[in-house]
């Protein structure tokens, strides 16, 4: 077996009358390497494409290797480069500008300027080839770790439940009188009454909501599920309904139901998705409800 840190091997073989060839180092799948036209058909990289590349993949390597040594999380790593061309022949890189982008709870700005450092200067090959004739221009951004948190209903939490159901129901459909009474009221209508009301936290801002209201001692109606708008896109929903199966199982909760409207399209998919099943609805509970909704969770 060939060691690759001392040995390369590489083929290209053509593979039309133009110049698309296919490109192989030792044993991985090939790739197919073409120009613009009309010399090629762009029918695969380019050579400085393919050069572009490694250049990212490179640092890409070495930062994440010695950010892992140090113990630290990577949620999401992504890396934009730009290149900038010579204008006379041969027209090879000028400048480079590699963008890093990487989530995280634990790296710091100081971590990374270290490791990019060390990438740079000693660590990564295909840098040291081209620096000094090069210019190369690294920046970065670390956003911290999308934390959603769920917590449980408080007073001084009283008005985020009203504040997150107007915002939508007034979007789709309007405020019946239902509401108002347990939205303002929501520890003496939900909570006084065996019921339960949780939030959706992230990045410490109040985003969601949920209740489980009390039916019968085996029945809970899932109810004023709510994400604002802002923070749609983090699966918030899908943390809220968690959850709900979740307490109703340790609270030994025989079933669970809930009303909707089919026009909320990802919310039923979500339903169906976790097992609720659609059963027969009864009239008057709420007026913007064509559906209801159930699941077995103890039999």
């Amino acid at each position: 077996m060939i060691d690759k840190s001392k040995e390369l091997h590489s083929s290209i073989e053509l593979i039309n009358d133009k110049v698309n060839f296919e490109g192989i180092v030792d044993q991985n799948d090939p790739i197919s390497i073409d120009y613009t036209p009309p010399l090629g058909d762009n029918l695969g990289y380019t050579s400085l494409e393919l050069f572009l590349l490694s250049i990212s993949s490179c640092l890409g390597t070495s930062v994440l290797a010695f950010l892992r040594r140090m113990q630290k999380t990577i949620n999401t790593f992504h890396i934009d480069s730009v290149v900038y061309r010579k204008q006379d022949h041969p027209t090879g890189f000028e400048k480079v500008v590699l963008n890093l982008k990487l989530t995280s709870r634990d790296v710091t700005s100081e971590d990374l300027m270290k490791v990019i450092k060390m990438s740079e200067e000693t660590y990564c090959p295909v840098i040291s080839m081209i620096k000094g004739n090069v210019e190369i221009i690294i920046n970065f951004e670390i956003n911290e770790e999308n934390i959603i948190e769920i917590i449980d209903y408080s007073d001084d939490l009283k008005e985020s439940i009203k504040i997150l159901n107007y915002e939508w129901l007034e979007k789709y459909f309007h405020i019946e009188k239902g509401d108002i009474i347990s939205l303002s009221n929501p520890k003496e209508e939900i909570i006084e009454k065996g019921g339960m009301i949780y939030y959706a936290r992230l990045n410490n801002q109040i985003v969601g909501t949920v209740a489980l209201l009390k039916k019968t001692d085996e029945i809970f109606e899932i109810a004023k599920m709510a994400v604002t708008a802002d923070a749609q896109g983090y699966g918030i929903g899908t943390v809220l309904l968690e959850h709900c199966l979740n307490v109703a199982k340790q609270k030994s909760v025989q079933t669970l139901i809930l009303y909707s409207n089919t026009k909320l399209e990802s919310a039923i998919h979500l339903y169906r998705k976790y097992g609720f099943y659609e059963v027969e609805l009864e009239p008057g509970l709420y007026d913007r409800a064509n559906i209801k909704m159930e699941k077995q969770i103890f039999s």
